[in-house]
């Protein structure tokens, strides 16, 4: 199993970042790598069992996710348990806390590859990196819609 973690500082509040998160079926309004996003097995959008498909952007690749853990608020764990990468096995952790009046959020990822010491000498060969890329990425979108509906103000007449 490889390990990795990434975070990142949003300049938004946390009730504002897990709104996003919590949204399971849409992930694809702040990931830019999923194409398109969408429950499936007559899934809830979000809570424990969720479960969504999702077409990645390069037109090829699809994932399944499952929510295996949700604290309301805090985070979610997800299973990604069908796709079309060399992955074996990959869980998700996303964890939001408060930073005075901006959200730390990370995302921590425990991933297997396929093809036994192949896929080992691919994970160390830059996937880990490529993975660790695509993940800061993720992070920068969800950052910027939060940061985007912080700055909504409701102006009441």
């Amino acid at each position: 199993m490889t390990i990795f973690s990434v975070e990142k500082t949003i300049n938004a509040p946390k009730d504002k970042v897990w709104k996003l998160l919590a949204d399971f079926e849409n992930i694809d309004f702040f990931n830019d790598a999923i194409n398109k996003s969408y429950l499936i097995d007559k899934s809830e959008n979000g809570g424990l069992g969720a479960t969504r498909h999702c077409d990645l952007s390069d037109g090829k690749n699809y994932l399944k996710e499952r929510v295996l853990k949700w604290d309301e608020g805090e985070g979610m764990t997800i299973d990604i348990y069908a796709t079309s990468m060399p992955l074996k096995s990959n869980i998700v952790r996303f964890e939001i806390e408060e930073f005075g009046d901006k959200t730390k959020a990370r995302m921590i990822f425990d991933y297997e590859m396929k093809f036994g010491l192949l896929g080992k000498l691919m994970s160390k060969l830059g996937l880990t990196a490529f993975m660790r890329k695509q993940t800061n990425l993720v992070l920068d979108g969800l950052a910027s819609k939060a940061e985007a509906a912080a700055a909504l103000k409701v102006v009441v007449a």
